[in-house]
């Protein structure tokens, strides 16, 4: 049999690349009695210093008969007898996965709900939530300490992935250290980041005909809207005169004005203005986008 130092050794001479996550919809009608479904988003890799934060945000999702999927789906609406999520990583990354299992006439607004509840964790999961998920995960990690296999387990598994035996205290207190925004912040980037994976099987005729696209719709609504004001002072138009194209001076505004002409049938020859400026606005990095800038005379 292999040592732990045997495996860490062949671990250095293995070729590692990083698996590809792609989102998408595998779905098998089939005549049996349950309708299962199940969507995943790709997540960290087991170093990632986001581990906990994810481990948390897992806890609050589906981590038990409190958590918010368990609590909304099958005991508000009973619209599936089982439901979970599961924070699964590995050295190069990681899955996060949602599954229930539901009968088929249900199976349309199960996925709807799921859909909507991941919505609202980016913005609405509070301190409360994070304390009992924290106190959760503590208490698992204590009672996993009573059974021997759990225990040696748990120290083979820190001598393979961190080269050393992981102290409790130590991770107790990656634990503790989770805020709620990095649990709200690890909710966010996972869904704004991963095209989502999804599996139904069984009695899934009645399922939305594009449930993937209903979910990459839905998933990336998350993002928090705000509108930002840029004052045009004598430092910034500096700046711009500054950095004109080869070394000349450029003045705020359109610098370079091309044009084209269009025959339309009914209009004749059209020409078209086309305007291109060089002054750039910085946004703060947590902008990922703009929709549309505005012109405010005051």
């Amino acid at each position: 049999a292999l040592s732990l130092q045997d495996i860490k050794e062949s671990k250095k001479t293995k070729l590692k690349s990083k698996i590809l996550f792609k989102g998408g919809e595998k779905r098998v009608i089939k005549d049996l009695e349950q309708a299962h479904f199940a969507v995943g988003f790709e997540a960290p890799n087991i170093k990632s210093p986001k581990l906990f934060a994810g481990k948390v945000f897992s806890v609050i999702m589906g981590g038990g008969m409190s958590s918010r999927l368990f609590q909304e789906i099958r005991e508000k609406r009973g619209l599936c007898y089982t439901i979970g999520t599961s924070f699964d990583c590995y050295s190069d990354n990681g899955i996060f996965l949602s599954y229930a299992g539901t009968s088929g006439e249900k199976v349309k607004e199960l996925s709807e709900v799921i859909a909507s509840e991941f919505k609202d964790s980016i913005t609405n999961i509070n301190e409360t939530e994070v304390e009992r998920a924290k106190t959760q995960l503590r208490s698992s990690l204590l009672m996993g300490l009573e059974n021997s296999s759990s225990r040696s387990e748990r120290l083979a598994r820190g001598l393979i992935i961190w080269d050393k035996i992981v102290e409790v205290k130590e991770t107790i207190s990656k634990i503790d250290s989770v805020s709620l925004q990095d649990v709200r912040n690890f909710g966010a980037e996972m869904f704004h980041n991963s095209s989502p994976a999804m599996a139904l099987y069984g009695k899934v005729e009645d399922a939305l005909d594009d449930t993937i696209i209903f979910y990459q719709d839905r998933h990336m609504d998350g993002v928090e809207k705000m509108f930002l004001k840029h004052k045009i002072t004598k430092d910034f138009t500096d700046t711009v005169q500054a950095s004109g194209q080869d070394g000349a001076e450029t003045s705020l505004g359109i610098t370079t004005t091309t044009s084209s002409s269009v025959n339309i049938t009914g209009i004749g020859a059209t020409t078209f203005g086309f305007e291109e400026t060089q002054n750039f606005i910085q946004i703060p990095d947590a902008v990922i986008g703009i929709e549309k800038v505005f012109k405010v005379d005051s």
